[in-house]
């Protein structure tokens, strides 16, 4: 096993998860290559520059499409706080962001 992409790949799993907590928790964080924005009342986590999931109230709203394994961290992330999950695609997120496509 190559231990260079074993320790990439626990450092990126640790900053998924260090990301799901902040935006569950509505607070700013910024890593490597996500990042959780805290606006009034929403929390939107980014990777650069596309949103994959925004916290608005009682609902995660869920980026469909793109990796399939952050996604359903998400998901599980949402579920285990009773959040209730809305899959959209990626031009009606950004428009809920206030953000015109």
């Amino acid at each position: 096993m190559d231990t260079g992409r074993a320790k990439t790949r626990g450092r990126f799993v640790r900053e998924r998860d260090a990301a799901l907590a902040a935006l569950v928790d509505r607070r700013p964080m910024v890593g490597e290559r996500l990042e959780v924005e805290v606006r009034n009342d929403i929390a939107i986590l980014w990777r650069q520059d596309v949103p994959l999931a925004a916290r608005l109230g009682a609902s995660m709203l869920v980026r469909g499409g793109g990796d399939s394994m952050s996604r359903s961290a998400i998901e599980e992330a949402a579920s285990a706080e009773g959040l209730v999950l809305q899959t959209m695609g990626e031009q009606r997120l950004w428009k809920l962001l206030g953000v015109p496509g």
